[in-house]
């Protein structure tokens, strides 16, 4: 199951996977506001209550910041391929 929708040239698709867990993926070229669509969501995701967020920073570099607010389980980009 799919949401699609448009932040600036990025498409963002929202994954029901196994057991009903959600996935959000963005997909973009180079420059088509990738980082900013996720930072957008991502700001206003977490001033929710959540059960947890895991975050997966495949460039080691994005969302390390994230790292230390409550309910937030970071991993980088050498811890990534353990999800692949």
């Amino acid at each position: 199951h799919q949401l699609g929708d448009q932040v600036d040239s990025a498409s963002l698709d929202l994954i029901e996977g196994k057991e009903g867990i959600m996935r959000l993926a963005i997909i973009g070229k180079t420059r088509s506001g990738k980082s900013t669509a996720l930072h957008r969501i991502l700001s206003h995701a977490l001033r929710h209550r959540w059960a947890g967020v895991l975050l997966l920073d495949g460039k080691g570099s994005e969302l390390y910041h994230y790292a230390s607010l409550p309910g937030v389980t970071y991993y980088g980009a050498e811890q990534v391929d353990q999800w692949a």
